[in-house]
């Protein structure tokens, strides 16, 4: 039955909220009337200080008026009785007293004109207020503002008959001091009040130091006759509160007298006023309602907790007795009648909390019929549930009597108890027939037997049945105990059944970690394979575990020992498969194979299980295990699956691994061996090279090596090796015809896996040397086929696909090394014939002079370079010399070396001097050729008879003369670079040569050679050429100074020309003479 949701209005809560209004209700109107009698007589203290305030004001302004007017009623007696003089000397007199309180003083007839005045005042008075007033006899006072000073003024009139009855006039204007002395002075001793003199039209008469409010629109509220409260608000916007008063005594005075301050200012007060004794108040009201709130709500305690332990106790919680042993009262023994029930049901409690914690199966029943004990009573009762197959109710568990006599029941039987598992709800039966039979312990009787379902969701998982005893039924109360109870139960009992089978998984979850860890060790496979073996034997308690591969080689591990079982366990599993499904896993119980029973007897197994790893692979292998007992469940087949799995992953990952660790050795190998292929120019080389490496990579047994001829337009075969047909070395076929013209033709690869002598061309010819396998791969170069490579073995299928991609890849690099090789050959023969027309082999030889000479081209033979030098005798008798270098390499550069050096020749032969043929090679160069194409040239001429050298030098290293007192002369440049453009002029310059002088001539390849950042210069070549000796020795050492002084092979052309005068030019002229 559910609870009532708890609410607050209840019994204790209402105590506690009745208790709380009435002490906040007192505590506040107490507190009302307190505020208001403290303002009200706070505000009544203001009131009276304000009107003192006002009092004395208005004494003392009546004391100085009272002294003016007694000024003002002497000049007015002599005014009418005296003469004219003796009035304006009454007037002076007064104006020269300062205690008078007079500012200014006019004596008038009736029309108004001045019969005396105060010094300087000779103001008419016709027109002033001051005087119609006088002439009424209305007013004895007139305030007035003046425009200029914007202060207010203050008349005082006085009216006299002389003694021809004529009338005069006495007009006194007050001085404004006295009266705005007295009102500053009051206003300061109120400390921040305003005190102000109002007329009665509100205009101001005098005002304190902050009267900046317009008094024209304030709220004047009447009290006693006179007399009031008055509201305002400054020009700045602050609102005024203040008092004013009636002035009395003087006739004619309609003023009021104000005091005014703050409005928040005297809020202020006021609250200063009242706080102390509302703060008085709210203390001693708070801590009343806080004394009230504390006794009701000792006096209730019990009445709640007593609630918050029955709803914690409906919801199952653990239930704490209730203290109520300091009260004697209704309430402390309703306490202690709960506290008992508290009791059994914290015993409940703790049975639940057995249940829900325990993990064991044997535990949870023990706990069942324990707290059945606790709820019903003593009695016999019993626990029984549905079986692994689900057609039975098995006696699992019972209390006061044996389960030695219980029998399964069928759950389709329809009786008792298998009706009450129908329900949900437990059900009682009045003394079922043959219930002793079914119920252990039972022995009939006329009481009823509960039985409560234990259902967890929508699995039914037995049932409680408790023997009664003389009761028939349960009270409302333990019927929902028992509800609550039987549902916890069945919660137990399911959990316990998990945990059983969680513990299992988790164990084969582990041991499939484990096997996973070892698989992925870095570690030998052999060693983690053995690792795994041990692993599966202790999750199944196997007497024996093998894993036994097809070929070990191929994952890498080492060949099977000759003592090693591998061949048996793989006959044994073969013959297991077979003798089953034929794919597995295979289960096989003794007596089933006779050569398997002998192995299950030899190991006391009792069950073989054999799983097939990948054995259609090269790479598979078979997983066999010997079992001490049945496994009868699908379980065990699943996690050897699992197994399985795990096994042939790892075989997968070594046995490609170990592939692709082949490959990337085959390809890195073909990588170095491209290189080295295609690191020589040679063609034979390249040729031996490629076939080399071919026969290896593949293991062939023989390679030939066929490339077309483009003037024959066949292919021919350059190069073979192994034992092949002669047919096959002479061989000359068109494209297109036979295999390898086809192969060539076409551009793609064939292969044939089964050579036999009646086939036809060639397969037929080399399956007669015991060839049995070809592939034929085309070479490749530069968008064109230009031979083919085959490879052979006396291995019927010795190729694979593999080795055709690994063929494929390696003839594209050698048939661009080869076809590399081929054009270099081609191209370094036209260029070796013009190096052989520029370079000379041997210097001519002249009386005159001595020559030497060396040249060098950058990285030895490898490709002709632009530098040059000659020396030959003119038509006219001088000896030419000249160097140039010409920017590039190969047979275009040599091209054009060879072009310069015979033009110079012509044009020596046609008598021009050097500077003109600088000029004329200058321009041929700049119109035949490219911008680009830069020379330096340097040539001149040997005159023996004037013993000079008369030079030309464009652009070139200057050339060195060693004299013979081992000074050094320069011959510098006489203008720029040839090629760049064609309208260049050029100088020629002329030096002494005599004999003993000797003339170096170099291109930019010995200055520019370089070691790091360090050029060898100029100043090292005038170092060698300063040693001095023949000229071929000067040569070769400046050479040998710039290989030593870079330390590797030059990367430029390097040409010495080295010339000595000798005396033979003496020696003639003696004869001639």
């Amino acid at each position: 039955m559910p609870l009532a949701p708890s609410t607050t209005n209840g019994l204790a809560t209402r105590i506690v909220r009745a208790t709380l209004i009435i002490g906040t209700a007192t505590v506040v109107a107490a507190g009302a009337v307190a505020l208001w009698s403290t303002s009200r007589l706070s505000a009544e203290k203001a009131q009276g200080r304000d009107l003192v305030a006002i009092q004395v004001v208005e004494d003392r302004i009546e004391s100085r008026l009272r002294i003016a007017s007694d000024s003002v009623e002497e000049v007015a007696l002599v005014a009418a009785s005296s003469t004219d003089e003796a009035l304006r000397r009454s007037v002076e007199t007064l104006d020269d007293s300062p205690g008078a309180g007079v500012s200014g003083l006019f004596v008038t007839d009736a029309s108004g004109r001045v019969l005396a005045a105060s010094t300087g005042s000779v103001e008419p008075m016709s027109e002033s207020p001051a005087f119609e007033a006088a002439l009424d006899g209305s007013n004895l006072y007139v305030a007035e503002t003046s425009a200029q000073e914007h202060m207010p003024e203050v008349w005082m009139m006085r009216t006299a008959l002389d003694a021809d009855r004529r009338l005069k006039i006495v007009l006194a204007r007050l001085d404004p001091e006295i009266l705005q002395t007295v009102v500053t002075q009051a206003s300061s001793a109120l400390e921040g009040a305003t005190v102000a003199i109002l007329e009665q039209n509100r205009a101001l008469v005098a005002f304190g130091p902050h009267a900046d409010t317009d008094l024209s629109t304030a709220q004047w509220i009447p009290g006693e006759p006179g007399a009031g409260t008055l509201r305002a608000v400054s020009r700045a916007g602050v609102p005024l509160f203040g008092h004013y008063d009636q002035v009395q005594g003087f006739l004619g005075a309609d003023w009021r007298i104000v005091v005014m301050e703050p409005a928040a200012r005297a809020t202020a007060d006021t609250l200063r006023a009242v706080l102390p004794s509302v703060g008085v108040l709210l203390l001693g009201g708070l801590v009343a309602v806080t004394v009230a709130w504390g006794l009701s709500a000792r006096i209730v305690r019990p009445l709640r907790e007593l609630e918050r332990a029955a709803r914690s106790a409906a919801a199952g919680s653990y239930v704490k007795p209730i203290a109520a042993d300091d009260r004697d009262d209704e309430i402390a023994r309703v306490a202690e009648a709960f506290n008992a029930v508290a009791l059994r049901l914290n015993a409940l409690h703790d049975l639940s909390q057995l249940l829900a914690s325990a993990s064991q199966l044997d535990q949870v029943l023990d706990g069942i019929l324990s707290a059945m004990g606790h709820i019903i009573g003593p009695g016999s009762s019993a626990i029984y549930l549905v079986g692994s197959s689900g057609a039975e109710l098995e006696p699992v568990r019972c209390r006061g009597g044996s389960l030695s006599h219980a029998r399964s029941l069928p759950v389709s039987a329809g009786g008792w108890l298998t009706q009450a598992l129908e329900h949900e709800d437990p059900l009682v039966f009045q003394a079922p027939d043959g219930i002793a039979d079914e119920l252990p312990g039972a022995t009939g009787g006329t009481g009823g037997v509960l039985v409560a379902p234990l259902i967890a969701g929508s699995e039914r998982l037995g049932a409680v049945v408790v023997l009664l005893g003389d009761r028939t039924e349960l009270t409302e109360a333990e019927r929902e105990m028992v509800r609550t109870f039987s549902a916890q139960a069945a919660v137990a009992v399911q959990n316990s059944r998990l945990f059983e089978e969680e513990s299992e998984q988790r164990r084969t979850a582990e041991a499939l970690r484990s096997v996973a860890d070892a698989l992925v060790r870095p570690t030998g496979l052999e060693e983690a394979l053995a690792e795994v073996e041990q692993i599966v034997a202790e999750l199944f308690g196997a007497t024996r575990v093998r894993i036994a591969m097809v070929d070990r080689v191929a994952l890498g591990m080492s060949p099977a020992p000759d003592d090693s079982d591998d061949g048996s366990v793989l006959g044994t599993g073969l013959q297991a498969l077979s003798a089953t499904t034929g794919s597995g896993p295979a289960k096989v119980l003794h007596g089933l194979v006779p050569e398997i029973d002998e192995l299950l007897d030899a190991h006391g197994a009792t069950e073989l299980i054999v799983v097939p790893i990948a054995l259609e692979s090269d790479h598979g292998a078979v997983l066999e295990i010997l079992m001490p007992r049945v496994s009868d469940d699908g379980d065990t087949l699943d996690t050897v699956r699992a197994l399985a799995d795990e096994i042939a992953l790892a075989l997968d990952n070594a046995y490609f691994y170990e592939r692709a660790v082949a490959r990337a050795a085959n390809l890195e190998t073909m990588f170095r061996i491209s290189q080295v292929v295609g690191s020589s120019l040679q063609i034979n080389v390249v040729l031996n090279r490629v076939l080399d490496v071919v026969q290896k990579i593949l293991e062939a047994d023989a390679v030939a090596l066929l490339m077309f001829d483009p003037r024959k337009a066949t292919l021919t075969t350059e190069m073979a090796r192994g034992h092949v047909p002669s047919s096959l070395l002479h061989l000359e076929i068109a494209p297109g015809e036979d295999l390898p013209g086809h192969v060539f033709q076409t551009g793609e690869p064939a292969t044939v896996h089964d050579l036999h002598a009646g086939m036809q061309g060639l397969a037929g010819a080399v399956a007669s040397k015991e060839l049995r396998s070809l592939i034929a791969v085309p070479l490749l170069a530069r968008s064109r086929s230009i031979g083919v490579l085959m490879v052979f073995s006396v291995q019927p299928g010795a190729f694979s696909a593999e080795d055709m991609g690994v063929l494929q890849t390696f003839a594209a690099q050698a048939a661009l090394a080869l076809d590399t090789a081929r054009l270099y050959g081609r191209e370094h023969e036209v260029a070796s014939v013009l190096q052989r027309s520029i370079i000379p082999g041997a210097l001519p030889r002249f009386e005159e002079l001595e020559a030497g000479s060396v040249y060098n081209p950058a990285g030895g033979d490898a490709e002709i370079g632009g530098d040059y030098y000659d020396i030959f005798r003119a038509p006219t008798g001088e000896i030419w010399l000249a160097i140039a270098d010409v920017c590039g390499k190969g047979v275009r550069a040599a091209t054009k070396t060879s072009m310069i050096k015979y033009s110079v020749r012509a044009l020596v032969a046609a008598g021009l001097d050097p500077a003109s043929v600088l000029g004329e090679v200058n321009r041929m160069t700049a119109e035949a050729g490219d911008p680009s194409d830069i020379v330096t040239l340097w040539a001149g001429y040997y005159d023996p008879v004037a013993g000079i050298i008369e030079w030309a030098n464009g652009g070139h290293p200057p050339a060195l003369v060693l004299r013979t007192d081992g000074s050094i002369e320069q011959l510098g440049p006489t203008g720029p670079l040839l090629g760049a453009m064609p309208a260049v002029g050029y100088e020629s310059a002329r030096t002494a040569f005599i004999a003993g002088d000797t003339v170096l001539l170099y291109t930019d390849g010995v200055t520019e050679a370089r070691q790091g950042n360090t050029f060898f210069g100029e100043q090292r070549v005038s170092q060698v050429l300063a040693q001095g000796g023949t000229p071929d020795v000067i040569a070769r050492r400046l050479l040998a100074e710039v290989s030593g002084f870079v330390s590797a092979e030059l990367r430029d052309d390097v040409a010495i020309l080295v010339v000595t005068a000798t005396d033979a030019v003496d020696e003639r002229s003696k004869e001639e003479a």
